[in-house]
């Protein structure tokens, strides 16, 4: 599962089972630290989470958790971008060149 390699998601509630509410509530409670709030939200993002705001407002904070994330959280992303997938979408429209 993609969110447990992100070391500062590994005791997020929601994770397992797999409950993106409890996941946004961990993350957003003000007790989490910015490192694992944005690794949530960017595991929320690629799940579809559909309450998460606009995609500007994602990638801003994105952006700014490569400056907190440890290097194990930002070799989960690496990772994940060499190769990325989505749930519930096959590879294949993944790859495939839209016309």
């Amino acid at each position: 599962m993609l969110a447990l390699t992100f070391p500062s998601l590994r005791r997020a509630e929601g994770i397992v089972p797999w409950d993106p509410q409890r996941l946004w509530r961990w993350a957003s409670r003000g007790t989490t630290s910015f490192e694992a709030s944005a690794a949530a939200e960017f595991i929320l993002a690629l799940a579809g989470a559909d309450f998460l705001g606009s995609d500007l407002a994602s990638l801003t904070r994105l952006l700014c958790a490569f400056s907190t994330w440890s290097d194990g959280d930002r070799a989960a992303f690496f990772a994940w971008a060499r190769a990325p997938w989505w749930p519930g979408r096959p590879a294949a429209q993944l790859t495939a060149r839209q016309e």
